[in-house]
């Protein structure tokens, strides 16, 4: 049975009005609904009120989040029990998991992201609390059950709002999975690639020129990776984010361009919050590729625009 949908005003009247179909002429009002529902029950005045559908609406919230939790965790799991060891087949090396708590993926990970940021430059990682090292391969087991777990997230997301979404939104989420999935990676290389290596080389510039003895502890070195990872992986989603506020009308692409400075104000200071120096270089090297992202974002949306122009006056 499909469970009902209640407008939020007619519940903060105290009525019990029920909605003839999921679907609404507008797509935030939709959205608004599968997730306002969720605390309705806050503010329920009356008792004519059938909880069916608020119910029926949080039960498939529960088993969605369920289901994403038990991936990730599945994930997780398997990262800090197994490790990986070689054989040899024809003379192609064939790596297979083995259980091993100590020597696990996440050592593994751990150690090739020493080698890349702090190999050859004197650094010394230090472990402060007890079960600091534990508490880190934690932290990447989390990363990358929810890496490599993101197919089913997403799923599980779309699964939810499918029902207030027309068929035309829903063709635009299949649009832009793709597009996303790749500028999220693309996001993910970049701050791996230069912004990471930079920022260790830029800061510990002047630990070396006052020959003060470099050392870092696990928990700070590897909290910072990873933060600076989802950070670009999420930053790297803007384009898609403005085209996809364009395409659904909730914006026009004139938004964008008229309000890049206040945009601009909030990239510098997002940089400021995820970045551990207080000299500003490091800060505009995250707001500058921010400001990039944005642009193109509108260009895409002004597109978009146009592209939809002719299609409403016919």
């Amino acid at each position: 049975m499909t469970p009902h949908i209640y407008t939020l005003g007619n519940i903060f009247n105290g009525e019990c009005v029920r909605s003839k179909s999921v679907r609404s002429k507008s797509y935030v009002e939709n959205i608004k609904y599968r997730f306002g529902l969720l605390c309705v029950c806050f503010v329920i005045r009356g008792t004519n009120l059938d909880l069916d559908g608020i119910l029926g609406h949080v039960e498939e919230l529960r088993n969605r989040v369920m289901k994403i939790i038990i991936t990730v965790a599945a994930i997780g799991i398997f990262t800090f029990i197994f490790g990986l060891r070689a054989a040899s087949i024809g003379g192609i090396p064939i790596y297979y998991p083995f259980p091993d708590v100590y020597n696990n993926i996440n050592t593994i990970i751990f150690n090739h992201i020493r080698a890349d940021f702090l190999g050859g430059t004197g650094v010394s990682l230090i472990q402060v609390g007890l079960a600091d090292a534990m508490m880190i391969q934690a932290e990447i087991s989390l990363f990358v059950g929810i890496a490599i777990g993101m197919p089913v997230i997403v799923y599980q997301i779309n699964k939810f709002l499918a029902p207030a979404l027309k068929e035309k939104e829903k063709q635009m989420l299949v649009t832009i999975a793709l597009p996303a999935t790749f500028l999220f990676i693309l996001g993910c290389a970049f701050a791996y690639f230069l912004i990471i290596p930079f920022t260790f080389k830029f800061l510990y510039g002047y630990t070396f020129a006052m020959g003060v003895l470099p050392t870092l502890s696990i928990e700070s070195f590897v909290t910072f990776v990873l933060v600076f990872e989802i950070a670009f992986g999420i930053v790297f989603e803007m384009p898609v984010i403005q085209y996809g506020l364009t395409k659904l009308k909730v914006v026009k692409a004139e938004f964008w361009i008229k309000n890049w400075r206040y945009a601009f104000v909030g990239m510098i200071i997002f940089g400021g919050v995820i970045t551990p120096d207080g000299s500003g270089i490091t800060q505009l090297m995250i707001a500058f590729p921010m400001l990039g992202l944005y642009f193109i974002g509108y260009m895409v949306s002004r597109y978009v625009d146009k592209k939809d122009t002719p299609k409403k006056e016919t």
